[in-house]
């Protein structure tokens, strides 16, 4: 049975703009497995009005694509999450429509259904990031997590003060060694895209067992914050070729950023 439900509804921590947390399954990903999933939305009735307000919900990734010199419409970057537009409006349509539940109701039917199914991941942030949330959401939704099941989820806003209550149970999101040494030093484990054949961080970073023996999320579970004592993960970026290209320059400029800092040094 599939079931749909909005755990969260009000303003982001980001920047104060009205977001939602989605709740659903029956989501079938190659890479994930069939997880259950949780999506963190700008509250707005359409794609269009959601990808302009992404800002509140994906605060200053680099892989979100900048406004168009209109200012009417922003444009895709390197976010394969964000490239992904149908799934995205219908969901948006769908919660419109009211065809998600709301309210007390919510909350019991998610957690009636994770003890019924008790799944071997949740993935988190299929779109957004879980800085944007409240920490009470995050504390009542993994206190109604069967035991054994891990949450899947990356934040790029691993230096904020107040996002590092995540840490434990996410993946920092970074596009450089040095930014990787920078999150390992706070506390955090890492997820670092990377361009095809970068070198690995010695003693410090593995391949993403699907890349190295297309073994899912769901079997793999190690991208699980610093819950785990494991190396850190290292994953070649992908999505279509569009959507791949963009992601190349935004490690392509991250790995320069990077370089300055070190000939400043």
């Amino acid at each position: 049975m599939s079931i749909r439900t909005i755990l969260y509804r009000g303003p982001s921590v980001i920047d104060g703009r009205a977001i939602l947390v989605a709740f659903y399954t029956g989501t079938k990903n190659r890479k994930v497995g069939n997880a259950p999933s949780v999506a963190i939305l700008p509250d707005a009735p359409n794609y269009r009005a959601a990808f302009i307000a992404a800002p509140s919900v994906c605060g200053g990734c680099p892989f979100l694509g900048a406004m168009h010199p209109t200012g009417d419409k922003r444009q895709q970057g390197g976010c394969y999450a964000w490239a992904l537009s149908m799934p995205i409006a219908a969901q948006l349509k769908a919660i419109t429509a009211g065809r998600y539940i709301e309210g007390p109701a919510a909350w019991d039917l998610t957690e009636a259904h994770l003890r019924a199914t008790a799944p071997r991941i949740v993935r988190v942030g299929t779109v957004g990031d879980s800085a944007a949330v409240p920490q009470w959401v995050w504390d009542r939704f993994r206190s109604i997590l069967p035991t054994g099941t891990t949450v899947q989820n990356y934040t790029h806003q691993w230096r904020r003060d107040d996002a590092q209550h995540l840490r434990t149970w996410t993946m920092a999101s970074v596009e450089s060694a040095a930014d990787a040494a920078k999150a390992h030093a706070l506390g955090w484990r890492t997820f670092r895209a990377v361009l095809p054949d970068a070198p690995t961080i010695p003693d410090a970073e593995t391949v993403c067992t699907y890349e190295r023996e297309s073994l899912t999320c769901s079997a793999c579970r190690a991208c699980n914050g610093a819950t785990s004592s494991g190396p850190s993960i290292v994953a070649t970026v992908h999505g279509a070729t569009h959507t791949e290209r963009k992601a190349r320059a935004v490690i392509v400029a991250a790995l320069k950023r990077a370089a300055r800092r070190v000939v400043a040094a």
